[in-house]
C-alpha cells in the first residue's frame, strides 16, 4: 500500500510540474508574441517610458560596472525622429577593491524608421556624468552615440536591446568605453 501511494504521489508531482510548465509557456507566449492583427493597426508610439539593465565598461578606472540601471523618456517629433531624455547608473569595483558608481543624465535624438515588427534605431546623446563611491566624486561630460533594436510585445509594451560607445571628459582627461543593455518600454501615448 505504501508503494502505491509513493508511485501515485510521484505521478501527481510530475503532473503538477507538467501543468505548471505549460502554464508558464502559455503566459510567456501571450506576453512575448505581438498580436499580429492588432499590430498592423497600431499607430507608432508618440510617448514612451523605458526602464532596464545596463552593463558598462568604465575605462577611467579600467573596470566593468556589472550592476546598472537605465531609464528613458522618448517623445516622437515626426515619423522618424524622436527626442530622448535618459538617466543611468552603474556600480562596480576597481581592481584595488574600491567601489565605483557612475551616473549620467543625457539628452539627444533618436532616428528610427516607422513600421511593424522589430525596428532598428540609432541615437546620439550627450550630457553630464558623475562619478561617486570610494574613489571620490568627479563630474564630467559624456557624448554617447549608439543604437539598437526595438520590437513590439503587445499594444502597451515593447522590448529594447541597445549598445552605445561613450566618450567621457572628466578632470581634464578623455576616456572612452562601451555600454550594452536591455529595457522594457511602456507606451504611454500613440
Amino acid at each position: 500500500m505504501v508503494i502505491v501511494k509513493d508511485v501515485k504521489s510521484v505521478q501527481d508531482v510530475k503532473l503538477k510540474k507538467l501543468k505548471g510548465s505549460r502554464l508558464i509557456a502559455l503566459l510567456a507566449l501571450c506576453l512575448l508574441a505581438p498580436a499580429a492583427a492588432g499590430a498592423q493597426e497600431l499607430a507608432p508610439p508618440r510617448l514612451t517610458i523605458a526602464a532596464g539593465y545596463q552593463f558598462m565598461n568604465d575605462s577611467s578606472w579600467d573596470t566593468r560596472l556589472t550592476l546598472g540601471w537605465v531609464g528613458s523618456i522618448t517623445q516622437k517629433l515626426n515619423d522618424r525622429t524622436f527626442i530622448v531624455a535618459e538617466g543611468s547608473g552603474g556600480y562596480g569595483d576597481t581592481s584595488a577593491g574600491f567601489q565605483i558608481e557612475r551616473y549620467a543624465i543625457l539628452g539627444g535624438f533618436k532616428v528610427q524608421p516607422p513600421g511593424d515588427g522589430p525596428r532598428i534605431f540609432i541615437q546620439a546623446l550627450a550630457g553630464l556624468s558623475r562619478q561617486a563611491g570610494d574613489v571620490g566624486i568627479q563630474n564630467g561630460f559624456i557624448a554617447q552615440p549608439g543604437g539598437g533594436v526595438e520590437w513590439p510585445i503587445n499594444a502597451r509594451f515593447n522590448g529594447r536591446a541597445f549598445g552605445d560607445y561613450r566618450f567621457l571628459h572628466e578632470n581634464g582627461q578623455n576616456y572612452h568605453g562601451y555600454r550594452v543593455g536591455g529595457a522594457l518600454v511602456f507606451v504611454l501615448w500613440r
